[in-house]
């Protein structure tokens, strides 16, 4: 018999009216007694009978008074109520030994992929942070822009540096750099030249700007003076042991001596710049050059203290006028301002040190850079993986809801009130949480390494530091606090008559929220499904676009000119080999690591002017290059020893042909300003003339992030390197007998070979690294992922029982209780789907906007991760939907 509004306010009357409980848990009193009373009268007793007897049952007032101030007592003391929080949490992780594990794995897991990532972010953050003065330092940026040619790049003209230092107040200091790339060296008393990946020449003012620290010698005078040279620790190491380098003679690419003037610590990994050998400036011819037009040294400045970078760039245009503008009257014969007029632009801005890392995207760079675009895609990936978990923890939290219900409801009757609870909730969250990340940091230090050489990093987890344990301590607090806030609510609020009834939450309590946490979990996965779909075809790509030259089956074999006078007769024992099919000396390969020269040509008989001038790659090269590489000569002819005159012919790709505007470009004759390689000087008065006797078919010579530019072939020596092709499948016995003829020719310089295609490889390894790390963070969102959606299957399944006894009773087959229990997760995955398409699309779109050449995505490979997304559903749903159905009906309707 139900009671109606006058019993229940007489009821909360009276308990009120005894204070026989604490405030908080009247109401929740008031529906357990009325529950109690209703069974007392279906049972034939009257109202005021019934109340009666309950409240008789309880130890009247008096019982149930002491019982809650006690129980309220005890939870007021703060430790002996977390040692009681603490203890039952213990035990319940026991209790619950599959659900804990579960729990703490996917936990663990998501903090693992996050601290990895976070370790990441902070290397890439930190470059260049060594330096003392960072923030005071800047690097010259040249931005070039004259007729259809448009240029951007961090070097700068070599005299630039000293007008800064001389004639502005802002400017404490400068260095140039010039880099040259590896060399041979060798102690003069030794025959065996070593490898050294990075030499150049730089200012002597260079340690004066930057912080790296000396080991031997005097840093102010280490570097003044012609034919000088500083060496880092590892190279004094290859060099001479463990003997003293400094005052030593080296040999420099077997034709420069130099002594050793001073020795320093190595760059650190995280420095942009990365150099083994410092030259003296002074040894360098091309540093005298009093050209303002040509462009090769990297060139940093050093502001005063009180130094304004805006100030400083402001004056800018004013020393363009007065040292560039001369010169391009003096050289190209056109009025500088009229030029300017015309669209011609050269500008000079500041980068600061601190930007150059993250924020240059140049062809040409000195050292190695990243992209800021890197560090957001990083730092989402670790947020993600971190919701994920946390989804992964409510979801499975709340689905063990029912093991937990009537101890809720006992302990509210007993005085707990729905604060106590909660912090009894968030205690065992903080626990869990706290375990998965001591596995966490186990599971990363042991996946370290291999994470290192995908990302091409040295990471490594910060023990020493105590802010690594203070950070570590306030995550474990707050992701506890973030995984268990949701589940605590959900947890308290079951109301102890319907959970002492044996009546729990219905399956539509809070579905909406958990609807909604599947749902973001799916958007997340099925994002970065998309997202590495979209990288590797965008490789894929790459890798099969025609490029208008053949990488495969190339040899490379670098520093051939220390073969001197050997060269031709090394190529031509190699060729004699049944295995090599061409071989040519250049040091010029269609890869962006390689050797890059420009300069500015025109068509004979035209003006020189903006319009008529075009700036182009010129590639020295002899008359094998077009065949060793498998280029294609679609118009006029390759170059040939039965020509002399091509001593002064050159090739075309089609882009230079359409710069040029040549309708038939085969004889005619473009014109240059003559040029003094040495010295990097060109001479306005005298001008070289070339015939065009072919053009080639375009080929990619730099990555596909760039438009294909005007490129020039000349015929000449550059004995960097030798190329063969070779069509034999056994490689090793390709490089076998190139080595062999190597040592019988030189055998004091090591053999030094690549192949084609790996250089070629090395050009998109940052989209290869980007691809293979978000391939692995979104394996791992796929299995958090199918945690999540197996925890609330088990909660719709807990909560469906007896609807699922009745269907089996009533016929229902295991295939349509597997189909009902499944219905309701499809419609979620559909959801994901439909909200992460364009959210992907957005996404892998911008992404490859950075790309001149790209692949296109298909609504086929949306499709097909789609489908790939309700696999995984239905993996992940499919256990515990088919033990339902397999389950006995007389049993579940039994113990209803």
């Amino acid at each position: 018999m139900a009671l109606n509004n006058s019993h229940i306010d007489f009821i909360k009357n009276e308990i009120e009216r005894r204070s026989i409980v604490a405030d908080d848990l009247t109401d929740e009193l008031v529906d357990h007694f009325c529950e109690l009373i209703e069974e007392r009268m279906d049972g034939g007793q009257r109202f005021f009978e019934a109340y009666q007897a309950v409240m008789a049952s309880f130890g009247a007032s008096s019982g149930i008074t002491e019982i809650q101030h006690e129980n309220i007592k005890t939870q007021q003391q703060q430790s002996i109520m977390f040692k009681n929080y603490l203890k039952i949490a213990i035990r319940n992780i026991k209790k619950q030994k599959f659900y804990s594990f579960i729990n703490v794995f996917g936990l663990a897991t998501g903090i693992a992929a996050s601290m990895l990532i976070v370790l990441f972010i902070i290397n890439e953050l930190q470059y260049d942070n060594f330096h003392t003065n960072r923030d005071r330092i800047y690097r010259i940026i040249s931005d070039v822009h004259f007729g259809d040619n448009d240029f951007t790049f961090p070097v700068a003209p070599a005299p630039l540096a000293a007008a800064l230092r001389l004639e502005f107040p802002e400017v404490e200091n400068t260095v140039r750099i010039r880099k040259q790339g590896s060399f041979l060296v060798r102690p003069v008393e030794s025959a065996d030249n070593i490898k050294i990946d990075d030499l150049a020449f730089v200012d002597s003012t260079f340690f004066k700007i930057f912080t790296v620290p000396f080991i031997a010698g005097n840093e102010a005078d280490a570097l003044k003076g012609p034919n000088k040279v500083v060496i880092s620790e590892s190279t004094s190491r290859n060099l001479f042991g463990s003997a003293e380098a400094l005052g030593r003679q080296v040999l420099l690419d077997g034709d420069r001596q130099a002594v050793v003037s001073g020795v320093f610590k190595d760059f650190p990994s995280n420095s942009h710049l990365q150099m083994d050998i410092l030259v003296s400036m002074e040894s360098l011819e091309e540093s005298f050059s009093p050209i303002w037009l040509s462009n090769n040294f990297y060139t940093y400045v050093l502001l005063s203290e009180k130094g304004s970078s805006g100030a400083l760039q402001s004056k800018f245009p004013a020393m363009v006028d007065k040292y560039v503008g001369p010169q391009v009257k003096q050289f190209v014969g056109v009025d500088f301002e009229a030029a300017k007029e015309a669209g011609t632009r050269i500008e000079y801005t500041l980068q600061p040190m601190p930007a150059v890392y993250l924020y240059s995207n140049y062809t040409f760079d000195i050292g190695p850079t990243s992209d800021i675009q890197k560090i957001y895609i990083f730092s989402a990936i670790a947020f993600l993986i971190i919701i994920l978990a946390c989804i992964n923890f409510m979801n499975l939290s709340t689905a063990r809801s029912t093991t937990r219900a009537k101890e809720v409801g006992i302990r509210k009757v007993l005085g707990s009130i729905r604060g106590h609870l909660m912090r009894q909730f968030l205690t065992e969250s903080v626990l869990l949480t706290a375990l998965a990340f001591v596995i966490a940091v186990f599971l990363a230090q042991i996946f370290l390494p291999s994470f290192n050489q995908i990302a091409s990093k040295d990471l490594a987890i910060p023990f020493n530091n105590p802010l690594f344990y203070v950070l570590s301590a306030a995550g474990i607090l707050l992701l506890g606090i973030a995984a268990g806030l949701y589940p605590s609510f959900f947890l308290s609020a079951f109301r102890p008559v319907q959970v002492l009834k044996g009546k729990i939450l219905n399956s539509r309590s809070g579905a909406p929220i958990r609807s909604a946490l599947v749902v973001l979990q799916f958007v997340i996965t099925i994002a970065l499904l998309l997202g590495t779909t979209a990288v590797y075809k965008q490789l894929n790509y790459i890798s099969d676009k025609k490029l208008g030259f053949n990488k495969e089956q190339v040899l490379i074999v670098r520093d051939a000119y220390m073969l001197g006078n050997d060269l031709d007769a090394y190529r031509n024992n190699v060729l004699s080999s049944s295995n090599i099919s061409y071989g040519s000396v250049s040091g010029f390969l269609p890869v962006t690591s390689s050797n890059r020269s420009d300069a500015t040509y025109w068509e004979e008989g035209k003006a020189i002017d903006d319009e008529s001038m075009v700036n182009s790659q010129v590639w020295v090269v002899d008359d094998q290059y077009v065949n060793t590489m498998g280029m294609e000569i679609i118009e006029g002819r390759n170059f040939s020893p039965e020509f002399p005159s091509d001593s002064t012919a050159v090739l075309l790709n089609e882009t230079a042909v359409k710069a040029f505007g040549l309708d038939d470009p085969v004889g005619r004759r473009l014109q240059s300003f003559a040029y003094n390689p040495r010295t990097n000087e060109s001479y306005p008065d005298s001008f070289n003339t070339y015939t065009v006797v072919g053009v080639m078919k375009d080929f990619h010579f730099n990555d596909m992030h760039r438009a294909i530019s005007p490129v020039m072939f000349q015929l000449g020596n550059n004995s960097s390197l030798i190329s063969f092709r070779f069509n034999s499948t056994n490689t090793d016995e390709v490089i076998a007998f190139a080595e062999k003829e190597w040592k019988a020719l030189n055998s004091g310089v090591p053999f030094n070979y690549g192949f084609l295609d790996d250089e070629f490889s090395s050009m998109y390894q940052n989209e290869q690294r980007l691809g293979d790390i978000i391939t692995i963070f979104a394996v791992l969102a796929v299995l958090i992922g199918c945690l999540g959606l197996f925890g609330l299957a088990t909660f719709l399944t807990e909560q469906r029982t007896k609807e699922i006894g009745i269907r089996k009773v009533l016929g229902a087959s295991n295939q349509t209780i597997v189909m009902l229990l499944s219905r309701d997760f499809g419609k979620l995955v559909l959801i994901s789907f439909i909200v992460a398409v364009p959210f992907a699309w957005y996404m892998i779109s911008r992404w490859l906007v950075s790309f001149e050449y790209k692949t296109s995505i298909g609504w086929e490979i949306y499709l097909i991760v789609g489908f790939v997304a309700f696999a995984i559903a239905g993996v992940s749903i499919g256990y515990q939907a088919i033990r339902a159905a397999l389950s006995n009906p007389a049993d579940i309707i039994k113990s209803e």
